[in-house]
């Protein structure tokens, strides 16, 4: 940099007139001198400069020696940035020394090179490790303004005070009525059915919509019997409402009634009349559902009441329907019998078949029942007869039925309900389970509880989990303390670690850590790039693109052909650490034991390197203990096997044809 203030300008006018007369040489070689030492990179020039120097775009090379010595310790020399600008942004990389930032902004300016890092920490399989959320929102019918530009406003309940974000919205016409679904988050407080909503536009109005749609619950009218607390239940309502299910919340066992026969007693039909007397509750009945028929009363069917009148005259042989009156009016029997008619001919008797109870039908479990009534079965035709208490002899036991629904809660609140609908629950766990069976029905697992819908316009789904990450069954590792583990990380780039490792450790690797390096394969990749103890990561996604060879150790080469589009899977993650011997395939003392790894169809590998694949010993032209083969020309060596010495090779093969990768 040169200086416009120059000293050697002014030297001709230091000097007295006789020494300008007498010794112009003395002028003259002051002058040169000053306009020496002004000249760039010398002292006047230096010193004149100092201030400007010390600005990094403006400095020398010799000075910017001295400040890459200052504040770039341990990077290197050569950089592919421009290295003022680097220097003098390099306390942003001092300040975030260690953070995935400073990583990715070091590659960027030392090498031109976008790296990835990710953390084998967050594939190691913790207890309870999985992201469970909730869904909520709520219902909305608008009053004035767009229902459509509400995204990102914040919804206030007027009456409940609860707020939240709204981030997405949908519309469905239910009934006629436009509703909107504003889906939530940050959500604070309970929203309320129907109270009017606004947010900061203040054009908007709404109300909480909750005269149908998703099921909110049921208000329980009859709880039914034997069921269990989680018992998964399903919903038929009488209208147009279907999707919701749920599970059995809690029970009562003093509720509904459980007939059971102690005695059968004799003298019963299936028509014997059941009262139920006592008790506080409600709505309980049964009835005789089968008997044993184990004998035949005779009851006489006639009323005499028509032959009120009639005298009976002894040794008398007139019939009792010629004395006038309504005699006419009574059966045929009476009309022709007289006082020497015995009454098994005179009177018309009804062989009724009777016996003990044997079978009882609930058809009403009832509820409310605190308090246990009493039961009374009685055969009134056969008891009015006082035949040694035939058909007023059997005994019904009373006791509360087991897993009256008192409460459910809903997992799926389907759609289309309409508020204080009658709807029925059915119980799906016990439709199954035999052992469930009542002692009044063995085909009965539980009865059929009832209740009234009720609608919610504020909607908390049953909520599940976004990922499978707390899972044994999911993808998850075990952490091992030295790959799998919370201190380690790994450099995804296209260079070798052996081109960055240094620089890393010195400048940004932490200390606690293990750094770990995964060798990107893109279309450039050549054959030299890849050296030992790297390991290939493998793409999600792979083609095979053309001729190019990947040299392992520069030992082996695989060829595979186009037809196997499995081959990434089964060769991506081989650790090139383990490679050793030109024998080599897969791993050091890998064998292919599954038919699975060999596709069918044409060839899958092909091996084109001179002693790639080596068989001692061999019988003939080949031996068969080198290679296992799953079906014909699943591998094949071309050219062929030639030789008969100690060692069978592979004759005049190439390298050629492998295999370049590209991320997607």
């Amino acid at each position: 940099m040169t200086t416009n203030s120059k000293i050697s300008a002014l030297i001709e006018n230091q000097f007295p007139s006789f020494i300008l007369e007498e010794g112009p040489l003395l002028v003259k070689f002051i002058k040169a001198y000053y306009e020496a030492i002004e000249q760039d990179g010398e002292v006047i020039e230096r010193s004149k400069n100092i201030l400007n120097y010390t600005d990094i775009d403006n400095t020398t090379s010799e000075y910017l020696d001295w400040f890459k010595r200052e504040i770039l310790v341990n990077i290197p020399k050569s950089i592919s940035t421009n290295e003022r600008t680097f220097m003098k942004n390099v306390l942003d990389l001092y300040r975030s020394k260690g953070s995935e930032k400073s990583y990715k902004l070091l590659f960027r300016a030392l090498f031109n090179e976008d790296i990835s890092i990710s953390y084998p920490g967050d594939n190691v399989l913790r207890v309870s490790d999985g992201v469970w959320e909730r869904d909520q929102y709520i219902r909305v019918s608008v009053t004035s303004g767009n229902a459509y530009a509400q995204g990102g406003q914040t919804v206030l309940g007027q009456t409940s005070g609860a707020q939240a974000r709204i981030e997405s919205i949908s519309f469905v016409k239910e009934f006629g009525v436009d509703v909107f679904r504003y889906d939530l988050s940050r959500v604070n407080g309970t929203f309320r059915n129907d109270e009017k909503i606004t947010t900061s536009d203040s054009e908007f109005a709404g109300a909480v919509y909750s005269a149908s749609g998703p099921l909110a619950n049921l208000n329980i009218t009859y709880g039914g019997a034997f069921h269990r607390v989680g018992d998964h239940i399903t919903f038929t309502d009488l209208g147009t409402g279907s999707g919701a299910n749920g599970y059995v919340l809690t029970t009562s066992d003093t509720d509904a009634l459980l007939f059971e026969i102690q005695d059968g007693g004799n003298g019963y039909t299936t028509n014997a009349t059941v009262t139920i007397s006592g008790g506080d509750g409600i709505g309980a009945s049964f009835y005789v559902s089968s008997v044993s028929n184990s004998g035949v009363v005779s009851i006489n069917t006639d009323t005499i009441n028509n032959f009120a009148h009639v005298v009976m005259n002894l040794n008398s042989n007139t019939a009792f329907g010629g004395a006038g009156g309504n005699t006419v009016n009574g059966s045929a029997n009476l009309q022709t019998a007289n006082v020497n008619s015995v009454l098994s001919s005179a009177l018309v008797f009804d062989n009724t078949s009777v016996g003990a109870i044997t079978g009882i039908y609930t058809t009403n479990f009832g509820r409310g029942y605190t308090t246990l009534p009493s039961v009374q079965v009685t055969q009134e035709n056969i008891a009015e007869l006082e035949l040694n208490g035939l058909g007023n002899n059997a005994v019904i036991s009373v006791s509360h039925a087991p897993g009256s629904i008192r409460t459910i809660a809903i997992n799926e609140s389907g759609s289309l309900y309409i508020r204080n609908e009658t709807a029925t629950v059915y119980n799906q766990s016990a439709a199954g389970d035999s052992s469930r069976a009542n002692n009044n029905n063995s085909l009965l697992r539980t009865v059929n509880a009832i209740g009234t819908t009720i609608t919610s316009g504020y909607i908390v789904e049953s909520g599940g989990y976004t990922d499978t990450k707390g899972f044994i069954s999911s993808n998850m590792k075990l952490q091992d303390n030295d790959y799998y583990q919370d201190y380690s990380y790994v450099i995804k780039s296209t260079m070798n670690t052996r081109d960055y490792r240094k620089v890393v450790t010195d400048v940004l690797h932490p200390a606690g850590f293990k750094r770990f390096g995964t060798k990107l394969i893109g279309s450039e990749t050549t054959a030299s790039s890849i050296t030992v103890a790297e390991t290939i990561e493998q793409p999600n996604t792979a083609w095979v693109l053309r001729s190019g060879s990947v040299y392992v150790a520069n030992t082996t080469a695989l060829s595979f052909w186009e037809t196997d589009p499995q081959m990434l899977d089964r060769f991506a993650n081989v650790p090139l650490l383990y490679v050793g011997t030109n024998s080599l395939l897969y791993g050091n003392n890998t064998t292919f034991n599954n038919t699975s790894i060999i596709v069918t169809g044409n060839t899958s590998i092909r091996i084109d390197t001179n002693n790639a694949l080596a068989a001692p010993t061999p019988v003939g032209n080949t031996d068969v203990r080198a290679i296992t083969v799953y079906g014909p020309e699943a591998l094949r060596i071309d050219p062929a096997f030639s030789g008969n010495s100690e060692t069978a090779y592979v004759s005049n093969a190439q390298y050629h044809s492998i295999i370049n990768i590209i991320y997607n």
